[in-house]
């Protein structure tokens, strides 16, 4: 990431939904060169696998309800012109915590696991009524850099300020590779 930016540090992981336009061979060596030319990661997620994408599990819905606020702020009920939704988006994203995605990490390997346990079925998922609630919030408290737990054990990869990046994303992609291996050992 940038230096002196905002997510100095970080490695920027660029999750593929394995959607239909996204399984394009021009888009996927697209990405690919993209990713491999700034030093980033490329992780596709297994399809049909919503509540396993970060991004859909916790980030979008977070941001579109952030949005709808926005939008309703300053306009009301009324439709905003094409400028003031994008102001409204573009104000969402610089807002948007660190933390919301952290809790999303967090959310989505808690998911894995519940899917490693049940041996890949799903079915966890039923009489959920639209929630797929992992205790996060209970269990870790929102900081300036990210999360911490509130049992005050020291997460290997917790950031104490924004030039101690201690290892985050590595860390977090051992953890992925660790729980990958440990679901296909499991099918």
């Amino acid at each position: 990431m940038k230096e002196g930016g905002k997510f100095e540090g970080y490695l920027p992981i660029i999750q593929g939904d394995n959607a239909g336009p996204h399984e394009d061979a021009k888009f996927k060596n697209y990405v690919n060169k993209e990713c491999e030319e700034k030093g980033w990661l490329w992780e596709p997620q297994g399809p049909q696998m919503p509540h396993m994408n970060v991004l859909d599990l916790a980030v979008f819905p977070a941001m579109s309800r952030r949005h709808s606020h926005l939008c309703r702020a300053k306009n009301g009920m009324k439709v905003l012109k094409e400028d003031d939704i994008w102001d409204c988006a573009q104000t969402v994203w610089e807002e948007l915590p660190s933390s919301k995605i952290a809790n999303a990490f967090v959310h989505a390997k808690r998911i894995a696991e519940k899917i490693v346990a049940s041996k890949g079925d799903n079915g966890f998922l039923a009489g959920i009524k639209g929630q797929l609630s992992a205790g996060v919030r209970n269990d870790f408290m929102e900081t300036d850099f990210g999360n911490k737990r509130r049992d005050g054990i020291k997460m290997e990869f917790e950031r104490e300020n924004k030039n101690d990046c201690n290892n985050a994303s590595s860390s977090l992609n051992e953890s992925i590779l660790n729980l990958n291996t440990a679901f296909e050992e499991h099918l």
